[in-house]
């Protein structure tokens, strides 16, 4: 419940927040639809399709570089910063978090591509590319949890959407690298490594 020295209303009063459905859902469906051409990427892999697996990494990286220079601008055109109180730290934090893993996710798939152009991948043996996979698939997790979140904390200057902000990430924090875990289990059993 946000507390009387910011107003009891969250987002506090004078902050002047995104619009969630511009750039915040912009950036939400580029880094969607980059979980499905990695995904589509894996397929080709598995598949023998060297051609259709580099186009596909390929547009992943060029999705996880757009959603970076979106996610630049959002920081360049914001009204407010990391030091204007609860509101500033909070967005800035998430964001910088998610936005240091998609840095991460992005060298990971870097490495993938040059490996995949370089043959070093087969049918059966190409389990760092399923590594990181999956995490940029935890990456996608993440985005989907900050949408909802600043679109409920957006929406509404009301202290439900700060309510509901913790039980969403609690949610997600306990039970995707389980999801994550089952996963890859399923696959290792599947194409018996």
């Amino acid at each position: 419940m946000p507390v009387v020295e910011i107003g009891s209303i969250w987002p506090p009063k004078g902050i002047d927040v995104f619009n969630p459905i511009e750039i915040p859902l912009l950036n939400t469906l580029i880094l969607l639809c980059s979980g499905a051409t990695v995904t589509y990427a894996h397929h080709a892999i598995v598949a023998g399709l060297k051609i259709n697996a580099v186009l596909g990494l390929l547009l992943t990286l060029v999705l996880a570089f757009l959603f970076t220079l979106l996610q630049g601008f959002e920081y360049c055109s914001s009204t407010f910063t990391i030091s204007d109180g609860i509101y500033g730290s909070t967005f800035f934090l998430a964001t910088g978090f998610h936005g240091f893993h998609v840095l991460i996710g992005s060298i990971f798939l870097t490495i993938c591509f040059v490996r995949l152009v370089l043959n070093h991948y087969t049918k059966q043996h190409h389990f760092n590319f399923e590594a990181a996979a999956f995490y940029w698939h935890f990456v996608d997790g993440e985005i989907v949890k900050l949408a909802i979140l600043r679109f409920l904390t957006t929406a509404q200057r009301t202290s439900f959407a700060f309510c509901t902000l913790e039980s969403i990430s609690m949610s997600i924090w306990l039970f995707y690298p389980r999801f994550c875990f089952i996963n890859l289990e399923i696959h290792r059993r599947f194409y018996q490594y």
